[in-house]
C-alpha cells in the first residue's frame, strides 16, 4: 500500500491561531492602518468552517453567517504556506466566478451548510476584508464578510486562487 502521490499534496494547511502571526501565514488584506491582516476559519456550530480576517493581537475573528456576525476565539485557524507566490487574488463577480475560474485552482475555505466555500476579499471602507465565498450555486456567487457588528454581501471581489507551477 502506498501513500498519496506528492503531485497531489498541496503546499497550504491551517494552522491554529492563538494570537500570534506565525511567519508562514498567507496574507489576506489590511487594514484601516494600511497593516496587513490574514486569513482565518472557524467552526460556527449552526454553519459550518467560516472565513474572516485575522487582525494581529487579536486573539478572535468575526465571521458573517446568516445575516449576523459571529466571533470565535475558540478553534480559530490561520491559513499558511511555504510558498506564498504559489496564491494569487483574481478579480471576479457573482454571475462569472464558475466560468472565470475554469483551469483554476480556488482555494478550499471551509463549508457552509455541508456546501463548499472559498476565500474571497474586497475593498470596503477603508479596509481590504477577507470572507466567505459562497459559490455553490451558479451564477450567485457571492461574498459575505463581517464589518462592525453587521455581515455585508457583495457580487464582485476577489477569489483566492493556488497556481503551483
Amino acid at each position: 500500500m502506498s501513500g498519496p502521490s506528492t503531485a497531489a499534496v498541496l503546499d497550504y494547511y491551517w494552522r491554529d491561531y492563538v494570537g500570534i502571526i506565525p511567519p508562514d501565514a498567507v496574507p489576506g488584506g489590511r487594514d484601516v492602518s494600511n497593516k496587513t491582516t490574514y486569513i482565518g476559519q472557524a467552526h460556527y456550530y449552526k454553519a459550518g468552517l467560516l472565513i474572516g480576517s485575522v487582525y494581529p493581537g487579536k486573539p478572535d475573528i468575526n465571521m458573517a453567517c446568516y445575516g449576523y456576525v459571529k466571533s470565535a476565539k475558540v478553534g480559530v485557524k490561520i491559513l499558511c504556506s511555504r510558498n506564498l507566490n504559489y496564491f494569487t487574488w483574481t478579480q471576479t463577480d457573482r454571475k462569472s466566478l464558475h466560468s472565470a475560474m475554469i483551469g483554476k485552482q480556488l482555494v478550499f475555505g471551509g463549508c457552509k451548510d455541508d456546501k463548499i466555500i472559498n476565500i474571497g476579499r474586497v475593498a470596503y471602507q477603508g479596509e481590504i476584508i477577507v470572507g466567505s465565498v459562497l459559490g455553490y450555486e451558479a451564477e450567485n456567487a457571492q461574498l459575505c464578510f463581517a464589518h462592525e457588528d453587521k455581515e455585508i454581501v457583495v457580487n464582485s471581489y476577489e477569489v483566492l486562487t493556488y497556481n503551483k507551477a
